[in-house]
């Protein structure tokens, strides 16, 4: 197989892709950051509380679901090249994922936060038993899995273990400087906080098998194979490569999306962010996580993903949203790029500011290094056919080199 030619490329994905990076760059570095518990656990300023409350509504949960729902398009369309080039797409698929599946436990090795490579290997395997389904088998599954996994792998867990210590339940802000209680929260946050390179590596790996030993995993993250299947759903139906369908597909869902899933994401945010309701009472503990998942938090960020594939048709619009194609075209190298930058702001090995830097600091420096990744991203792929990971695992999954500067491309 060859690669994938620029005048072959579908650019609505790429954009997609790179909107993904950048949402979830704001996230990482702000609300699921390593040091994210901090700001959960103490009194913010007026300005980190707006910043918070801004992720937590707009971007925490809706671009990880774009990011999964491209990987389910991105499945059908490698599927269908390999068995254009007939060659035997389960297999190829297979070492695609194991590629991936190294990258991310190597990240983790290098102390980066690169679980969701990690996931996306494991449970993007689950596509290749829906390669030949019907569409609406696809559709019943994916929402199925979604909802499976917030009952059996957040919701009832969660509600069992607040009836087994009802203690659990606390304020939303609890005194400045409150440290964790838990010997294993402490130990956590201590090396996290303090360790060295090998410590904060060795954390992550086994993290990742105590991970890979808990049920509790498996039965949450599902939701990202629920996702999965609806990208792959949506590209069955030949939204990839035909414009009426996909344009007839979001006009019909853009204001269901957007409706539905920011009130949910509001109710979550007011009753979570603002701690309005009864902390002691059972629907305090779940309503916020069904609001969340499985409506507001997949539901909006879907909707986002349909505006763009309407805006980018609008001359206006796409001059401004082009250049973002750059970043979702090596969006492998700029995920692990947005990694390093979030460990080395907040481990000891680099800057160690772990707890120390501020919500609205953490997304002053989004708003600062990303267009200067657009900018790099832009130089890099007028010059190379692929980003330096995106090399590396498409070698891997060829089983040879790739030609990696444009003149090579024949």
């Amino acid at each position: 197989m060859n690669p994938i030619l620029s005048h072959e490329r579908v650019h609505l994905l790429d954009v997609l892709r790179g909107l993904a990076i950048f949402g979830m760059f704001t996230v990482n570095m702000t609300v699921d950051s390593f040091w994210a518990d901090t700001y959960r656990t103490s009194e913010l300023a007026s300005l980190d509380f707006i910043a918070l409350v801004l992720v937590d509504l707009f971007a925490k949960g809706k671009f990880i679901t774009i990011f999964s729902f491209l990987f389910g398009i991105g499945f059908f369309v490698q599927m269908e090249r390999a068995s254009a080039r007939g060659v035997n797409a389960t297999a190829f698929y297979i070492r695609r994922s194991t590629g991936l599946l190294i990258i991310g436990v190597l990240g983790l090795a290098f102390t980066l936060n690169s679980w969701i490579l990690v996931d996306y290997a494991i449970f993007g395997l689950g596509l290749l038993l829906f390669l030949n389904r019907s569409p609406r088998t696809i559709l019943m599954a994916g929402i199925a899995l979604i909802l499976l996994a917030n009952i059996f792998g957040w919701i009832i867990p969660d509600y069992l273990e607040q009836l087994e210590n009802p203690a659990l339940v606390v304020e939303q802000t609890a005194p400045e400087g409150a440290q964790p209680t838990s010997p294993t929260e402490m130990s956590e946050d201590a090396v996290l906080r303090e360790g060295d390179f090998l410590q904060i590596s060795s954390y992550g790996l086994l993290h990742l098998w105590e991970a890979f030993t808990d049920w509790r995993y498996y039965a949450s993250e599902l939701r990202l194979l629920g996702i999965m299947l609806l990208g792959l759903y949506v590209a069955r139906l030949g939204a990839v490569w035909d414009s009426d369908v996909r344009r007839v597909l979001a006009r019909k869902a853009l204001p269901w999306l957007i409706a539905i899933g920011f009130s949910g994401c509001l109710v979550w945010v007011v009753m979570a962010d603002f701690g309005v309701g009864d902390k002691t009472s059972a629907v305090y503990l779940i309503l916020p996580k069904i609001a969340a998942w499985p409506i507001g938090m997949p539901m909006l960020g879907l909707g986002y993903a349909v505006a763009i594939a309407l805006l980018i048709e609008r001359e206006k619009w796409r001059k401004w949203l082009m250049p973002m194609a750059a970043v979702g075209r090596m969006a492998l190298t700029n995920y692990l790029f947005t990694a390093l930058i979030a460990a080395f702001i907040g481990f000891s090995w680099g800057l160690g500011l772990y707890g120390k830097i501020s919500v609205s600091q953490s997304l002053l420096l989004v708003l600062i290094i990303f267009p200067i990744q657009v900018l790099a991203s832009r130089w890099w792929m007028a010059r190379y056919v692929f980003g330096p990971a995106e090399w590396l695992w498409r070698s891997f999954t060829y089983g040879k080199l790739q030609p990696m500067y444009r003149t090579d491309v024949r």
